[in-house]
């Protein structure tokens, strides 16, 4: 249940055109997670798959806000290999447009402490 709150997918034509794509016969053009059968074999991995680093980043509660700390809090017990970075930065559900180089960095310094780049 928990990757609901983690996985969106928007399909763009191209990284400048920031439009979603026109729908193709049978697929929509932007689809959410939280739209799709959910698979209890999604959180079996989640909660397993140590050998697959997690990154979560948290800020405190703005408008619109999707993770509170209670969220936080199970996402910490329930996810293996998770690192959580709390900032002190408020932000809202529009955080990528709020902090994006915050997010950036910190991103990159994960990937890079785990050699995934």
């Amino acid at each position: 249940m928990a990757a609901a709150y983690f996985t969106h997918v928007m399909l763009l034509p191209s990284l400048a055109g920031r439009r979603p794509a026109a729908p193709q016969r049978g697929r929509a053009a932007h689809r959410n997670r939280r739209d799709l059968p959910m698979d209890p074999s999604n959180d079996k991995w989640l909660a397993t798959s140590v050998e697959v680093p997690k990154l979560l980043l948290a800020f405190a509660p703005g408008p619109g806000t999707m993770m509170h700390q209670d969220m936080i809090d199970w996402c910490a017990a329930n996810m293996a290999s998770l690192e959580i970075r709390q900032y002190e930065l408020i932000a809202g559900h529009h955080t990528p447009e709020d902090h994006p180089q915050l997010i950036a960095d910190a991103i990159a310094t994960w990937a890079d402490a785990h050699t995934l780049r």
